[in-house]
Parts: C-alpha cells; sequence; structure tokens
C-alpha cells in the first residue's frame, strides 16, 4: 500500500470536514472498516474508492495527483484523459495505479540487489 496516498486520503476527508464515523455511516461501513482502510491494512476498491471520493466532493485525479507527475504525462494526453467517461477514468487510473506499485517495487527490489 502506498501510505502517501493513504495520507492523502484522510486529508481529502478532513478537508470535507467529516470524521471517520461520518463516512462509514454514508458509505454503510463500520468505523472500524474505515479505520483499518486508512491504516494501510488494506486498500479499498476502486468502485468503494469512488464512493469515498464523492462523499469527500473530491476526483481520483485529486487522488493520483503525485503519480499523475511522477509519469509525466503531456498536457495533451491530460486533455484527452478528462473527455474519458467516468468507468474509463477508473480503468485508466486504476492501471496507472498498479504500474506505479510496480515501479515502486522494482525500485526496492533494485536497492537489495546493490
Amino acid at each position: 500500500m502506498r501510505k502517501d496516498i493513504l495520507e492523502r486520503l484522510v486529508a481529502l476527508r478532513k478537508k470535507a470536514g467529516l470524521t471517520a464515523h461520518d463516512v462509514s455511516l454514508q458509505l454503510g461501513r463500520t468505523r472500524y472498516y474505515i479505520s483499518r482502510m486508512e491504516n494501510g491494512v488494506f486498500f479499498p476498491p476502486f468502485h468503494e474508492l469512488d464512493q469515498i471520493l464523492g462523499i469527500y466532493n473530491s476526483s481520483m485525479e485529486e487522488l493520483f495527483y503525485k503519480e499523475f507527475d511522477e509519469f509525466r504525462f503531456e498536457t495533451d494526453m491530460m486533455e484527452k484523459f478528462r473527455c474519458l467517461g467516468k468507468q474509463g477514468k477508473d480503468a485508466v487510473l486504476m492501471i496507472l495505479f498498479l504500474a506505479y506499485e510496480n515501479l515502486e517495487k522494482e525500485k526496492k527490489n533494485k536497492k537489495k540487489i546493490i
């Protein structure tokens, strides 16, 4: 799990003025579930992450902004991305997130070898 992404998720919740209990009620989950998610025990499935971001009045783009920067998207590509429908955006974001995770694992493995 990317700790910085989870920290951004918590920051977005706080920015929205919500407690973890508020989110649990709106999401139909327990407070314990939200706490475990925010503490990095698991990462929510993308359909649920979308619901959570909706509760926070936020977006996947806002949550994953650093990952977009790391992949250095061209402005033209970002404009095309913004034109995608919700399902298309979520699919692209999921692929980017998984690619980012793989890059991080490769970096750690290279450090262990050296």
